[in-house]
């Protein structure tokens, strides 16, 4: 019989969900803010991460919620969140989320009537942006996730049960 063990953590929920949703809100503010320090400022080669960052919650919002959530959650709960754990769930997250995406694209390229060869060089681009954007944003936010959990156990101790 295989022996399954259980962890040695509780995954909370209440640290959880806000970490979940506040990594992504994090970077936003951090890309608006290098976007916006002054018509001096040259981002040069930061131009390119700031435009996936800036666009990231919009484009990738719903894979985020629907993959990355349960995704995330799974691989917490076995193992306590550290930046080893959550930036690869995160990263399966956008791998798994891709066939969808895809489909999705797919629809609304049947939609808007393109012909064959439009649709398969516009897939082919699409999952090209979908994942050259969506991984490295995505193990950017599980490490995210990873660092706030961490800070809110360490800020609100799990009290003894009286």
């Amino acid at each position: 019989m295989t022996d399954t063990t259980k962890p040695e953590h509780k995954l909370r929920i209440g640290l959880f969900w806000p970490a979940f949703i506040l990594a992504p809100l994090i970077w936003t503010a951090v890309a608006w803010g290098i976007t916006y320090i002054g018509p001096e400022a040259s981002l040069g080669v930061l131009g390119l991460p700031v435009a996936a960052l800036l666009i990231a919650p919009a484009f990738g919002g719903i894979p985020y919620v629907l993959f990355g959530g349960p995704i995330m959650w799974y691989w917490a709960a076995r193992a306590y969140p550290t930046l080893k754990h959550m930036s690869p769930a995160a990263v399966i997250a956008v791998v798994v989320s891709v066939p969808f995406a895809l489909a999705f694209n797919v629809i609304k390229l049947m939609i808007f009537e393109a012909g064959f060869g439009n649709a398969v060089s516009g897939s082919v681009s699409f999952i090209v942006v979908y994942t050259g954007f969506g991984v490295p944003v995505a193990a950017l936010w599980g490490a995210t996730v990873s660092v706030i959990y961490q800070r809110l156990d360490r800020r609100f101790p799990v009290r003894a049960a009286d």
